[in-house]
């Protein structure tokens, strides 16, 4: 019986059977254009067969019995039911036709002979006038298994709707399933029987084979795939004479007609023998084999950069790369599976976040504002908020229940044939597709408002996440933006703050000269002359760029600047102490007069080389803070005078010249915490207002 499918239902006389589409729930139904004949001459059995009712109905009402049978025991309402005619079946259903009539050769119903033929039209009208679906003919095989033979899944999905079980076994224990596996090559029907509940480890009584024996043995490549993949039948399930799904597929291993995801899972299985291994079986471990696929772009991230950062020549980096492809393509090979297509984009994508949030906390925050700073992170919220909508959320998927299911067959399958048409249905999901629905083959779901599957977030983008994913693209673009920002900021404060470059930054700690400055840069002149030395510019004369010819610079000894960089022959200056900020005279060699008072003197004081030389070499944050304690000394220097400054010691200059004394002691590591500043400072401002108050209207009568 399983060498062979059911023979033909009857013979002679019927139409050639309907074309149909194995691939899906979609049956043509053939389409009988009336023809003008003469019906007068034909018999009650040959009338039915065209389908010449007008005659059929003169016959029966001339006194032919409906339910008479030919010699075959073969009844009218058989040649209807194969033929499709649905008139002449109503009529003779009206007419009390026995609907589970039994006759021909194979003992079988006219639900058997329309189910052969996959006349779903013809199958409808029978169950609804109570045929039953579940009586066997004369091989043993009930409506269910003749359909599943013949690849008609849209019969197979409405008995199963109507109630039959998908997991009936024939009288030598065959199912729908095992029909299907071992006789089309087609997806379905096997999908659909899976996809309402058939077991795929159940086994026959004659030979103990599951369905997965009948498919191989078949060579069903479609129906094994299937069942291993989507169904997860057993590999290792014997039958009868001892062979598994596993031992009678291991002499095909790498035969074109099995899959290579099928071979993954072959391989897999067979090595379940080496588990005592704890490497192997650490391989083998599903779990363990996912955290390296997730893990494996965050480290690669890494070793790259690392490798690219290194201080060496270009072609031990070339080499260094080689050996870490070598070591990934070996690890991938061991631990990599079918899943790997699906994860790696999304973990190359969180990898480049994780690393993209390392490099700002570590590189561009300290180089940038703290607003700015706020706004990479406000930015970063609304990336997250974003992601995680596209990734987890619900992009629109169509669930049905299986009632649901069960209900949409039957109504579409009453309906006609154009209900099963793809554009109005997914066989794969068994559900009604709604307009600009699609099936997802990644996913293996239909999403509503179909737009794509994006692997970078892995998930579906439908009805219900696209406007998340459109702010995802969107809020990653401004955080791309926002990295570009801080990386120009990042190399600007490298070059002009520190006078640093990105070699040096890396590699300070190698550097002999950068050792004995605490692996501060020993080529730091102060932002300023950092900035024109960097640009190789002057400023109007004021501020001269050290020129340095770098190809000819071979020792630091002998070119670094040891004298400072302010000499005291910058300034006319007697034996006592003089003041810089008295006006000048027509003679430049004129001796200048001591200071009148104790402002003047700690002003002059400020002035001295050392002074200078720590502001201008002091870093952005000591320079600050340095500023602004050195401005409360100058300050105060000037409201303990006993008589008003000179015009020329307005308050600004006061407190920028008394700021460079604080810039030394911010260097020395002696300013005031930035707390006990900000209280200093709002005394300090009610004292100025009193300053103003008594000495502003005196500068101005002496300018007079």
């Amino acid at each position: 019986m399983y060498q062979s499918a059911c023979t033909a239902a009857a013979a002679g006389g019927c139409s050639e059977p309907e074309r149909h589409d194995r691939d899906g729930l979609i049956t043509h139904e053939t389409a009988v254009a009336p023809v003008e004949h003469d019906y007068s001459g034909f018999d009650i059995v040959k009338a039915t067969q065209y389908g010449a009712i007008a005659r059929v109905k003169e016959l029966i009402e001339a006194g032919w019995d409906v339910n008479q049978p030919d010699s075959e025991t073969v009844t009218l309402l058989h040649w209807a039911a194969i033929n499709n005619r649905k008139d002449i079946i109503k009529y003779f259903l009206d007419k009390g036709a026995i609907v589970d009539a039994v006759g021909g050769e194979l003992n079988a119903t006219p639900l058997h002979w329309a189910t052969r033929q996959g006349h779903l039209g013809a199958v409808v009208l029978l169950l609804a006038a109570g045929a039953d679906p579940s009586l066997r003919d004369a091989e043993g095989c009930s409506c269910i298994h003749l359909a599943a033979q013949f690849g008609h899944t849209a019969l197979v999905a409405y008995f199963i709707a109507r109630g039959v079980n998908p997991d009936l076994q024939d009288r030598g224990g065959m199912t729908a399933l095992m029909w299907a596996a071992w006789k089309i090559s087609a997806l379905d029907p096997v999908r659909l029987l899976l996809t309402l509940g058939a077991n795929p480890s159940l086994a026959d009584h004659t030979h103990g084979n599951t369905a997965l024996h009948w498919a191989i043995l078949a060579r069903n490549a479609t129906a094994i795939s299937t069942l291993v993949l989507k169904g997860k039948a057993n590999m290792e399930v014997p039958n009868l004479r001892g062979d598994t799904p596993l031992t009678m597929l291991q002499p095909h291993l790498g035969s074109i007609w099995i899959g290579t995801k099928v071979s993954d899972r072959i391989r897999e299985a067979t090595q379940q023998s080496h588990r005592r291994n704890p490497l192997v079986r650490m391989t083998l471990d599903k779990r363990f084999r996912w955290w390296s696929m997730i893990a494996t772009p965050f480290l690669v991230f890494y070793l790259v950069g690392l490798v690219f950062c290194a201080d060496t020549q270009i072609i031990i980096k070339i080499f260094l790369l080689a050996c870490l492809y070598s070591v990934a393509y070996t690890i991938g090979q061991h631990l990599f599976d079918e899943n790997l297509m699906a994860l790696l984009p999304l973990s190359v994508y969180m990898a480049t976040k994780l690393w993209f949030y390392v490099t700002w906390l570590t590189y561009i925050a300290p180089t940038v504002s703290f607003l700015a700073s706020l706004a990479f992170l406000a930015c970063s919220a609304g990336l997250w908020v974003c992601f995680l909508k596209s990734w987890r959320g619900n992009p629109g998927v169509i669930q049905p229940t299986q009632e649901q299911r069960f209900r949409t067959i039957i109504e579409l399958s009453e309906r006609g044939a154009s209900g099963f048409e793809p554009s109005a249905f997914c066989s794969a999901c068994l559900v009604r597709r709604p307009v600009r629905s699609k099936h997802c083959s990644v996913c293996d779901r239909c999403v509503a408002r179909f737009d794509h599957h994006c692997p970078w977030v892995g998930n579906c983008i439908g009805a219900k996440n696209h406007k998340y994913f459109m702010g995802f693209l969107w809020m990653l673009l401004i955080m791309c933006g926002w990295m570009l920002y801080g990386g120009s900021n990042f190399y600007s404060y490298q070059v002009v703050c520190l006078g640093m470059t990105t070699n040096e930054r890396l590699n300070r700690g190698r550097y002999r000269h950068f050792q004995a400055k605490g692996g501060k840069s020993p080529f730091n002149r102060g932002p300023v002359k950092n900035l024109f030395d960097f640009l190789e510019c002057s400023c109007f004369g004021l501020v001269q760029p050290q020129r340095t010819d770098w190809m000819q610079f071979f020792e630091f000894d002998k070119h670094v600047e040891h004298e400072p960089l302010l000499r005291p022959d910058n300034f006319q200056k007697t034996q006592q102490d003089s003041s810089p900020l008295s006006p000048p005279t027509g003679n430049r060699n004129r001796t200048r007069r001591p200071a009148r008072n104790p402002a003047e003197r700690e002003l002059a004081t400020l002035l001295r080389t050392e002074t200078i030389n720590a502001m201008l070499k002091c870093s952005v944050p000591s320079l600050a803070a340095g500023l602004t304690f050195g401005a409360l000394l100058g300050y105060g220097a000037l409201l303990s005078s006993n008589e008003p400054p000179r015009p020329l010691l307005q308050i600004g200059t006061a407190l920028v010249l008394a700021g460079m004394m604080g810039s030394r002691w911010a260097r020395s590591g002696k300013f005031m915490p930035p707390g006990l500043i900000c209280v200093l400072s709002c005394a300090m401002l009610a004292r100025g207002l009193i300053y103003h108050n008594r000495y502003l209207p005196m500068i101005g009568a002496k300018q007079e």
